[in-house]
């Protein structure tokens, strides 16, 4: 007996189980549609990621300084010579009432200005990034003056006509100036000028030392004498709108200075209320004036050190709040005012040697503080010079002489800080610098540093300030533990949240909600969490700064309102709950508004 493998009463069509045409297609279509776009997000992400690393490692190159430039053989005494920012120009301070105007192109002296002074200054000194001269006589009186650089734009038709070639960027010597062609092609003519101020009696014998600083209700002056008296006065001017006459009122007090006998700096801070006298031997007094017109000595501090080395050089850092000394043995230490809980002081303020920066070869013989930031040029006795940065105690480039092992007289920074010049016995040396991230750097970044006006080191986060004098701080970990702290706090709240929400949609949620909201709740997952953030930030943080109050007090009331509306659902008779079971869901999230009204 043999059996049919086909049953005999089968009497329907037989499946056909062989997929559509159609199907294949659609199938193979989100195949290659699928590995597309994950190797696609591959790239994207990894295209984001080299981004970043191009952007940030700037940050990270070192800085560099170009081919040393001979300009002069040969170079006068005086001040720290001055230069443009456009690196064509100089000017220098001759101590004696002239100003030698020089251009950096060849070298040459284009000009020699006279202040017409009423006699020999026997003190000067001179802010150099401000243009602003001050000098002292031996009649006691002080005289104050600018010397700046002028700019012009003038025509191209009263330009020589064999300038009109230049090319852009391209500079020329004309008269007692420079003209510089510009990128847009127009013509730059710089020169310099020098203008001078009514004498005002100060002191009451022969002004040893003086200085300056200009408020916003006028200039403050101190000078010592040569009897030891310290003179300390500001001048307030009214200008009558009638007449056009200028009224000057000064006033202020003396401090009788035993100590400050061989004083060989004075520097009177940014604000005008401290004032400091050093002596080589790197005794420092600290003079309180925040009353004028009673002037204290605040302190005195030894700022060489326990080494004991000779000061040769002091200035101030950008803002005039911070002293940066040099010694003999080429130390360089920088002091700032803090106010710690133990200070013996009047006004409850003590100069700490806060930074302490990389010795040189020799001794320290000029300093020059950037104009735009905390970066700092040190020349010394062997001819090197130096750049750091001070807020990350950085040595940004050690230059070694080139022409000639003289001593550094000066050296000045461009106003861009992206120049260097040099002066010496050797002559006028500029140096083409590059260092457009020096704050930067990994101890910046993640160790404490001691900023200007801390008491201490400190993680400190700003980038940015109001003033020019603002040191950026640039301290991550305040930016990380907030990160983790604020991804702590958000767990806190979003973990049960998700948990509960899961369970839920899991276990009690109807299968028809279930079916709509789950692809809701995947497809947000999948959303990138910058994406994400991206819309907090654009989206909901500009609606919530302006109902913050209601968003605190919704986080009671939205779950007070859906426990509220689940106790009364829980009171219905059971078979009017089972027939309205599917308008559960949404009389919940009806609740969720008016939790958030109430």
């Amino acid at each position: 007996m043999t059996s049919d493998p086909t049953p005999s009463a089968f009497t329907g069509r037989r499946r056909d189980r062989k997929p559509k045409r159609s199907v294949l297609v659609a199938d193979k279509a989100a195949g290659a549609l699928i590995t597309v776009g994950g190797l696609g997000s591959i790239l994207a992400v990894s295209m984001v990621g080299f981004f970043l690393i191009w952007v940030a490692a700037p940050l990270f190159f070192p800085p560099s300084v170009g081919e040393a430039e001979l300009l002069a053989p040969t170079a006068p005494p005086g001040a720290p010579p001055v230069i443009d920012e456009h690196h064509t120009l100089s000017w220098t301070w001759l101590g004696d009432g002239r100003v030698e105007v020089r251009s950096l192109l060849d070298g040459r002296v284009l000009k020699t200005l006279d202040a017409g002074l009423p006699q020999q200054p026997t003190a000067w000194s001179l802010g150099a990034g401000e243009g602003r001269l001050v000098l002292g006589y031996a009649d006691g009186t002080v005289q104050t003056g600018r010397i700046d650089f002028r700019t012009e734009y003038p025509d191209a038709d009263t330009v020589p006509a064999e300038l009109h070639d230049l090319p852009p960027g391209g500079s020329a010597v004309l008269d007692d100036g420079v003209v510089q062609r510009t990128p847009e092609g127009q013509f730059r003519r710089l020169t310099v000028e020098m203008s001078m101020d009514e004498p005002v009696a100060l002191a009451q014998a022969p002004i040893r030392l003086v200085d300056m600083n200009v408020r916003p209700s006028g200039p403050v002056f101190a000078a010592l004498d040569s009897a030891g008296t310290l003179a300390l006065r500001s001048v307030r001017e009214r200008k009558n709108l009638l007449s056009g006459e200028i009224t000057r009122t000064l006033r202020g007090g003396d401090l009788t200075v035993p100590q400050a006998h061989d004083a060989r700096w004075l520097l009177i801070n940014g604000r005008g209320d401290n004032i400091f006298l050093a002596r080589p031997d790197g005794l420092t007094l600290r003079v309180d004036a925040s009353d004028i017109r009673q002037p204290v000595v605040a302190e005195t501090v030894d700022l060489t050190g326990p080494a004991g080395a000779e000061l040769t050089s002091l200035a101030f850092q950008i803002g005039k709040s911070s002293l940066v000394a040099g010694d003999a043995e080429g130390g360089l230490n920088v002091w700032y005012r803090t106010r710690p809980e133990d200070a013996a002081t009047t006004d409850g303020q003590a100069m700490v040697k806060a930074v302490t920066l990389e010795p040189g070869p020799a001794a320290v013989t000029a300093l020059a503080a950037s104009a735009r930031s905390r970066l700092m040029a040190a020349g010394y006795a062997d001819g090197s010079t130096r750049l750091y940065y001070v807020t990350n105690h950085r040595l940004l480039a050690a230059l070694t002489p080139e022409h000639s092992g003289a001593a550094i007289r000066h050296v000045a920074l461009a106003p861009r800080d992206d120049a260097l010049l040099t002066e010496s016995d050797a002559g006028l040396i500029l140096h083409p610098v590059d260092a457009p991230h020096p704050e930067a750097g990994v101890a910046a970044l993640l160790t404490p540093v001691w900023y200007e006006g801390y008491d201490t080191p400190a993680h400190v986060w700003q980038s940015t300030g109001g003033t020019d004098e603002f040191e950026p701080k640039y301290g991550l970990m305040p930016l990380i533990v907030g990160t983790l702290k604020a991804t702590f706090y958000t767990m806190i709240f979003g973990l049960p949240l998700a948990l509960l929400a899961a369970v839920y949609t899991s276990e009690f949620l109807e299968p028809r909600s279930k079916a709509r909201v789950k692809p809701v709740i995947e497809m947000m997952a999948s959303l990138p969490s910058v994406v994400l953030g991206f819309l907090a930030a654009l989206v909901f943080a500009p609606f919530l700064e302006t109902r913050v109050p209601m968003a605190l007090a919704a986080v009671l009331t939205v779950p007070f309102c859906l426990l509220l509306g689940a106790h009364l659902w829980q009171l219905l008779p059971g078979e009017t709950a089972v027939r309205h079971d599917r308008w559960k869901l949404p009389l919940m999230i009806l609740l969720v508004p008016v939790g958030v009204g109430l």
